[in-house]
């Protein structure tokens, strides 16, 4: 029993041949996004099905655990959640409060702003995260809903890209 479902011990409503050959063409496509997979219209882009096909199978899909829907179109497997939530308690572990900000936790994945937020609230659902004002802190060990995992490889720092006017000023200049 899951909610309002019932099914019987072991059923998985993605058990055929069809759906599992599926599976085989996009779980390479989700995992070779990292921690960033591709949104639900760029997945069925790239691997040319039909959205709504792609959207009905991953929902399914999503039943069975391996895959798990962040946003009504951004799905990630279940293990790169774990990667994500392992990095919000390195991220806490390393704060003296044992809290974190968005922004924090932003610059540890190297993700943007607005996708780190909707990790974080999806952790906020599964109990692994809690909001607490402008801050989060964990609330139970993630490795017990999603798996264990590593966290993020810190981020390469890239200096900011210089505008070719300026640069071009600067040349200009040492004339």
């Amino acid at each position: 029993i899951g909610g309002a479902v019932v099914r019987l011990p072991g059923h998985d409503a993605t058990s055929n041949p069809e759906d599992e050959k599926l599976w085989q063409t996009v779980l390479p496509a989700l995992q070779a996004g990292g921690i960033a997979p591709p949104t639900l219209p760029e997945l069925a882009l790239k691997l040319k099905l039909k959205e709504a096909t792609l959207k009905d199978f991953l929902h399914r899909k999503s039943r069975s655990g391996e895959v798990m829907r962040l946003t009504p179109d951004r799905f990630y497997p279940r293990a790169t959640l774990a990667t994500l939530a392992a990095t919000a308690q390195a991220v806490a572990q390393a704060s003296a409060s044992g809290t974190f900000t968005a922004a924090q936790y932003r610059d540890a994945t190297g993700i943007g702003r607005g996708l780190a937020i909707e990790i974080l609230e999806f952790l906020d659902t599964l109990a692994i995260t809690q909001r607490v004002g402008d801050a989060r802190k964990m609330r139970k060990d993630y490795a017990a809903v999603l798996g264990p995992a590593a966290p993020v490889s810190a981020p390469a720092k890239t200096p900011a890209a210089k505008d070719p006017k300026e640069k071009q000023h600067q040349d200009f200049s040492r004339r």
